[in-house]
């Protein structure tokens, strides 16, 4: 049978040797079925069994045995044709197997060919590159040798400009050492000839400038007589110091009347906490804060310039007076004032004076100058109204308190105008005075300062004749006051 030829395979079976098995077994199957098929053909003929067997029986019996012989012949053919598809399949399978080993020993063929002809390649290939390094080799060599001929050359070449060059070089130095020579004997002639035309120069320069001095003494006598002559001619009579101090302190005076004033709220800057902090005595220090307050507002609208009291026609009159005289000594405040001389100040204290007769005196809506005594009066208005916005941070401004800062105000519009019809210049200073130090706690762990203006400076430029603009000094009795507060925050 087929299945015998498979037998001494290895123990692993291959699916065609299982569907063999399978072949066999159903042949086997069918050869039992053949073998009872005949053996229920054989049944008895004796007459015995005849007469005992009813012949109903036998008929169903030989048409059971009928129907089986031919489901049976049914079914042997199905298992024969099933085998024959197995075997089949086993052809077809054992075919494969052969094509993959005829495959196999192909590929191991070419495999070995093309080891062969690739060996042969590489050795062809290292023999060019053997043969190619051996050229590279021989033209690098040629190379260097041609270098180093180059080198050498040019080495001899350069030898030979060094030498040249040397020699160069020594005539030069000679060339040199003449030329220093000459030029020695050249400048010691030339500063024989310059000494002897400084000393020269020098008598001429002195005796021109004793011709000078002598000349710019005459003017300036001959100036200051005409000076002299012209104020003479004039009726003035200046202000003591005793009446600058009255007036100053009068206002000074009522600063400090105001500024004594009870914060029964504060909305100010000045919170209770920063007092707190800054100082051990805030009534002192609320105090000083008011003095500040009123004196920076006096300052910044009246005393920073001769006619910013007259309000918005007077910053028209200061700037004529700068056009016309220049800008000089810085006076903070917002107005630069132009350096002292006599025609400067002469224009100020006359045009001060006629101002000073306006705002004064009634005039009508009729006057040329009523815009001049308006634009006064409202101005002083408005210094009244900016220090009543401070103060009505921290109390309740009544009519006494009013009253008192329009007192101020009046006197220090009075005082300033008076000052500036005379003939020396008169300034008030409020930065850079003398402090004195207030500190809460050691001074050396401070890490913060203000300073506060308790009393402003009077201070005069010239004398009382208009002579001498070129001195400066503070008016006796009108010494500043300032109190700077260290604190630590």
């Amino acid at each position: 049978m087929v299945f015998e030829r498979f037998k001494g395979n290895s123990s692993k079976e291959n699916p065609a040797v299982t569907v063999l098995k399978e072949i066999a077994e159903i042949v086997s199957v069918a050869l039992k079925f053949d073998s009872k098929s005949e053996e229920a053909c054989d049944f008895p003929h004796d007459h015995k069994d005849r007469d005992v067997c009813d012949v109903k029986l036998l008929e169903q019996r030989y048409m059971k045995l009928f129907l089986e012989l031919r489901e049976i012949e049914k079914e042997r053919h199905r298992l024969h044709g099933k085998a024959e598809e197995m075997q089949t399949i086993l052809d077809v399978q054992t075919k494969k197997i052969q094509l993959l080993e005829q495959d196999q020993r192909f590929y191991e063929i070419q495999s070995r060919k093309k080891d062969a002809e690739y060996g042969s390649k590489l050795k062809q290939l290292e023999n060019q590159q053997r043969e190619t390094l051996d050229e590279v080799v021989a033209d690098h060599r040629q190379q260097q040798l041609d270098s180093k001929r180059k080198h050498k050359e040019r080495n001899q070449q350069y030898e030979a400009d060094i030498s040249n060059l040397k020699i160069e070089k020594r005539n030069l130095e000679r060339q040199i050492a003449r030329d220093r020579d000459d030029m020695v004997k050249q400048l010691e002639q030339q500063r024989e000839t310059s000494e002897a035309s400084e000393t020269v120069l020098r008598q001429y320069h002195k005796e021109e400038r004793q011709k000078h001095e002598k000349e710019l003494g005459r003017l300036v006598k001959d100036i200051q007589s005409r000076n002299k002559a012209l104020v003479a001619r004039e009726t003035f009579t200046p202000i003591e110091d005793g009446q600058l101090k009255s007036s100053f302190f009068d206002i000074d005076r009522e600063v400090d009347k105001l500024s004594r004033l009870n914060w029964s709220f504060n909305h100010s800057d000045w919170s209770d906490t920063l007092q707190a902090q800054i100082s051990d005595n805030p009534k002192r220090l609320k105090k000083y804060i008011l003095q500040d307050t009123i004196w920076a507002a006096l300052f910044d609208d009246i005393f920073c310039s001769p006619f910013r009291v007259f309000g918005s026609e007077g910053k028209i009159i200061e700037a004529n007076w700068s056009e016309a005289y220049g800008q000089g000594t810085a006076n903070t405040g917002g107005y630069t004032w132009p350096k002292p001389d006599f025609g400067a100040e002469r224009w100020r204290y006359e045009t001060v004076r006629q101002c000073q007769e306006i705002v004064q005196t009634t005039v009508s809506d009729y006057h040329p100058q009523v815009k001049l005594h308006h634009s006064y009066r409202a101005h002083l208005e408005s210094v009244q109204e900016r220090i009543l916005m401070q103060l009505k941070k921290v109390n309740e401004v009544d009519e006494k308190t009013r009253q008192l800062l329009r007192t101020i105000i009046d006197k220090a519009a009075k005082a300033w105008i008076l000052f500036g019809t005379q003939r020396c210049r008169l300034v008030i200073v409020i930065h850079g005075l003398d402090s004195t130090i207030d500190s809460k706690g050691p001074e050396k762990e401070h890490n913060g300062n203000v300073e506060l203006v308790l009393r402003p400076e009077l201070r005069r430029i010239g004398d009382s004749d208009g002579q001498a603009l070129d001195k400066e000094q503070v008016v006796v009795g009108c010494e500043g006051e300032a109190k700077k507060i260290l604190y630590t925050l």
